[in-house]
């Protein structure tokens, strides 16, 4: 997810937890890369988190899993005026 700088991981992996708290599905939450610099914008950096989806009682569809990825992107974008990275859908 692009941010504007000023905005902290903190604030982000907050809005993750409080977004997924109930979500059985999900495992894992964690930060793996923060980049700034071309070609982002000046001002902005990019967040990727990694989110470990599992479920002990069945298989997880792709299906399934991209309406809970999907959901969470509309969320962080929303509450943080963010934007995905180029050729990234939600």
């Amino acid at each position: 997810i692009i941010v504007d700088q000023t905005i902290t991981v903190g604030e982000v992996q907050r809005k993750l937890e409080k977004l997924t708290e109930k979500d059985q599905l999900i495992e894992q939450i964690f930060l793996f890369d923060i980049f700034q610099g071309a070609p982002l914008t000046a001002g902005k950096k990019s967040l990727s988190f990694r989110i470990v989806y599992r479920s002990e009682t069945k298989t997880l569809k792709e299906k399934k899993i991209l309406k809970h990825h999907q959901n969470i992107s509309r969320n962080l974008i929303k509450e943080f005026d963010a934007d995905l990275p180029a050729g990234t859908t939600v």
